[in-house]
């Protein structure tokens, strides 16, 4: 409902290698039977619009959910409880669920700037642009953002795939001057191929958005300015764009857990043998998503961190291969570690999509 009109940061060849090796989600069928565009109809080595991969993504729940080995329960989970001898989710208006193993595969939601740097930009009558429209061209047009825009001069917080992407919408849909992109780091950072691997495959820019982020910088369109990574850089961050005085500020540094100020995906709460459990600010084991015994984590919220042979250690997201390759090994630390804890035997593993 939100992002089909984003391109994807990902080849549609690869995209497609790790539908196909999830034989439960029928990739090829469902995609031939598809009248209109398809993911496995694109060009391999091009980026499509997500619209596709949603496409893809709703047909494969569709046969996941048909299976007959799998119980879909539609609801949220507001509260999950763990001890030795399992979890139990308490969900509305299902009711409860007991298993051995929960994988928290919950999405995450744009990151909101602090209320002092919000503040500081309302004073200086700098509005702030929400996340989801100025990152998502349908919305962006069909806002009037392009028109409100139009010729102006526009602030990106954020230099990774999601600041450039505002950054060409402002350029392409609202014919902006200039954007200032503000990131941590030295420069853009795009992602490099290697023969068998990528690297700053989490974190670099990919696909179209980085072909364009290209020209953009070489033509001034896109002006890359860094900013502190520590926490007195709110402050820097904050004078830098009030004495550059642009029009509007989008800020797009990544996501959160859950929202501190309600709406967008959130966390259950959660206790194990009796003792609260933040979830939002848990530690997991970046290659097994561990969070405590029998609860796993995966995907954006709790990503695999993993270190390329040149030694650069990142997070990895994005449904690829690579994903795949993580959530089997989740499993399989999962079900090692039931075997010597399970007194008795609930329902093998649930899979909560919050």
């Amino acid at each position: 409902s939100r992002y089909g009109s984003v391109p994807a940061n990902t080849r549609s060849d690869r995209l497609c290698r790790a539908f196909q090796s999830l034989p439960h989600l029928q990739f090829a069928p469902r995609q031939a039977s598809r009248a209109g565009p398809s993911l496995a109809r694109t060009d391999p080595g091009s980026t499509a619009s997500l619209q596709l991969s949603i496409d893809a993504l709703r047909d494969g729940s569709e046969a996941l959910q048909s299976h007959e080995a799998v119980r879909a329960v539609q609801g949220s989970v507001h509260l999950l409880t763990g001890d030795g001898d399992g979890w139990r989710a308490e969900t509305c208006p299902s009711g409860e669920l007991r298993s051995r193993n929960v994988l928290l595969c919950t999405g995450a939601a744009p990151r909101l700037p602090s209320p002092a740097l919000t503040a500081r930009l309302a004073a200086a009558g700098i509005p702030v642009l929400d996340h989801d429209t100025v990152v998502t061209p349908a919305a962006f047009e069909a806002d009037g953002l392009a028109r409100r825009l139009r010729g102006s001069r526009l602030a990106v917080v954020g230099g990774s795939h999601s600041g450039l992407l505002a950054a060409r919408n402002a350029v392409r849909l609202a014919g902006c001057e200039r954007v200032d992109v503000y990131g941590r780091g030295a420069a853009v950072k795009f992602a490099e191929e290697r023969p068998d691997y990528i690297k700053y495959d989490g974190t670099g820019l990919k696909g179209e958005v980085a072909a364009w982020a290209r020209e953009a910088l070489d033509q001034g369109l896109v002006r890359y300015c860094r900013v502190p990574s520590r926490v007195p850089g709110d402050e820097a961050l904050a004078a830098a764009l009030v004495a550059s005085a642009p029009a509007a500020v989008a800020f797009t540094a990544g996501c959160d857990r859950a929202l501190r100020d309600g709406g967008g995906p959130a966390l259950p709460a959660a206790s194990w043998e009796g003792q609260p459990l933040d979830l939002a600010a848990a530690e997991h084991c970046g290659r097994t998503g561990r969070i405590a015994r029998g609860l796993h984590g995966g995907g954006i919220t709790f990503p695999e961190v993993w270190t390329d042979p040149e030694g650069h250690t990142e997070p990895r997201v994005g449904f690829v291969r690579s994903y795949v390759a993580h959530l089997e090994r989740i499993f399989d630390a999962a079900e090692s570690e039931a075997a010597d804890h399970v007194a008795r035997e609930p329902e093998a593993c649930a899979v909560l999509n919050i």
